[in-house]
């Protein structure tokens, strides 16, 4: 389940922070729903999750008070430390009652810690930036009575009519291969799922004898097939449903996911149909992929797994994207990790070990022309922000280089990474790639090609705190190497 933090958005896009009181009301606000919907399902089997989550925003609350307290000097401070630190152990409780397969359980408890720890704003305000790519659950809304606190002074028959007039509600939870639907919930095409679900209605109207749920959405039936059972009802409120979903067609690499937005219908033999407002679950959001049909195969099953993988976690971290920049990058991405397999399989830089960057960048500008995605695009040695580019596609920048005495991965990419952001930055791109040939001694066999790839953060002037808006993808090729038998 996910909570979509809708009304109470606490994500802190660059230059608009809400500020320290701000994100105590919301918190607060969240707080008291969370609470509302505890009481909702009272006695079920997520109760102790729901109360698990209300302890995480009260550590979170606590230390923003505790953030504020210190700004302002008011002296309460320790008090609200204390508080936050006995909530911090109280969640720890609280989740040793808990599925601990669940991923947001894990989550939350790392990020509780991480928050109860940032004693900097910045530190602050980056941790609950995080709030935002948690799986949570989440509800759209929770109609409450405000004159609940005077219902021991309405007379008798007022009762009676304000239980007639109180909001039917239907709680909906479902789960897929025994973990919670995560909404965005990824699948594959031409696959049957089985959903299994727990739904729980806050009443049962009299006379009503049959509960449907059905999917009303604006996407194509021919895209999807979703069967769930009608339920006959007893005079139980709580029941369990089991039914099956199937996707037709894969989406393209990166489309955005699928919503199918659901309803429930009571049916009475006497009565017009009812709507309760369903919570929960009141749509289901998936994405449907195939590996196999990855439209810029590197000619590599795992590379293509890389490649694959790094187009998703940009789209996570970078949600604004530009999907044209994305496709030049995976393009250029692709044709680059098809000559690292390449150089891999056929020993292409064995017993290499001085070779001039200029030699490796012509090498690598010729492998790549010969590929028809890229062809006569790719520019060699453009001049961008007073410098030489290596090569440039589209908008595109990969830096190369040839390291010949570090051989330590952390130091080696940490001495080159900002000379492909300068560039980047100087055409408005937020990707860029580092390549480096590692042609020093190898005592120890090389890695393989897919574990030599991966992403790291751009950082900026003025931005070194700031969450990334910018990624690099960095590729090491190992040269140098010797006979597998002397090793």
């Amino acid at each position: 389940m996910q909570f979509n933090l809708r009304e109470y958005k606490l994500s802190l896009a660059p230059g608009v922070k809400v500020g320290l009181p701000g994100i105590i009301e919301k918190l607060d606000a969240i707080i008291e729903t969370t609470k509302e919907i505890c009481l909702i399902i009272a006695d079920t089997f997520d109760e102790p999750y729901f109360r698990f989550q209300e302890c995480f925003f009260a550590v979170a609350k606590f230390q923003t008070t505790y953030l504020q307290s210190l700004k302002s000097g008011d002296g309460k401070a320790e008090a609200f430390k204390q508080a936050n630190q006995f909530n911090l152990k109280h969640l720890a409780e609280l989740s040793s009652k808990l599925d601990q397969s669940r991923p947001s359980v894990e989550a939350s408890l790392k990020l509780a810690d991480e928050i109860s720890a940032s004693n900097q704003l910045t530190d602050f305000y980056t941790k609950i930036d995080e709030l935002a790519i948690i799986s949570m659950p989440f509800v759209h809304g929770i109609e409450t009575n405000p004159y609940a606190h005077f219902q021991r002074h309405i007379s008798t028959p007022d009762i009676e009519e304000k239980k007639e007039a109180e909001p039917l509600m239907l709680s909906v939870q479902f789960s897929t291969d025994n973990e919670p639907w995560a909404n965005p919930q990824i699948l594959k095409p031409q696959t049957q799922y089985t959903i299994n679900g727990v739904i729980k209605l806050n009443r049962l109207p009299d006379n009503y004898s049959k509960l449907i749920i059905r999917h009303v959405s604006t996407t194509s039936d021919d895209f999807f097939v979703l069967s769930l059972p009608e339920i006959q009802l007893t005079n139980e409120l709580s029941y369990s449903i089991m039914g099956q979903v199937i996707f037709k067609y894969p989406q393209n690499t990166f489309d955005p996911p699928v919503a199918i937005k659901l309803m429930a219908q009571l049916l009475s033999p006497s009565a017009e149909p009812i709507y309760p407002h369903l919570i929960g679950y009141d749509e289901l959001i998936t994405q449907i992929i195939d590996e196999n049909t990855f439209k810029y195969p590197t000619g590599f099953s795992k590379l293509n797994k890389r490649a694959w993988d790094i187009g998703l976690e940009i789209k996570k971290d970078l949600p604004h994207i530009d999907n044209n920049e994305l496709d030049h990058f995976i393009i250029l991405l692709s044709g680059i990790l098809n000559y690292a397999g390449y150089c891999a399989l056929h020993g292409i830089f064995k017993k290499v070990s001085n070779l001039s960057e200029d030699d490796f960048r012509d090498r690598l500008i010729a492998y790549l022309s010969a590929n028809p995605m890229i062809g006569g695009d790719i520019i060699k040695e453009g001049h961008i922000a007073g410098g030489r580019v290596e090569i440039r596609y589209q908008d595109v920048i990969a830096e190369l280089k040839v390291e010949k005495t570090m051989s330590d991965r952390a130091k080696m990419v940490d001495q080159y990474k900002r000379q492909p952001s300068v560039y980047a930055s100087a055409v408005s791109a937020d990707l860029a790639i580092l390549c480096i040939l590692d042609l020093t001694d190898k005592t120890l066999p090389s890695a393989s090609v897919a574990n030599n790839v991966f992403t790291i953060p751009a950082v900026f002037h003025g931005f070194a705190t700031a969450p990334t808006t910018s990624k690099i993808a960095v590729i090491i090729i190992d040269g140098n190497l010797k006979n597998p038998s002397a090793y």
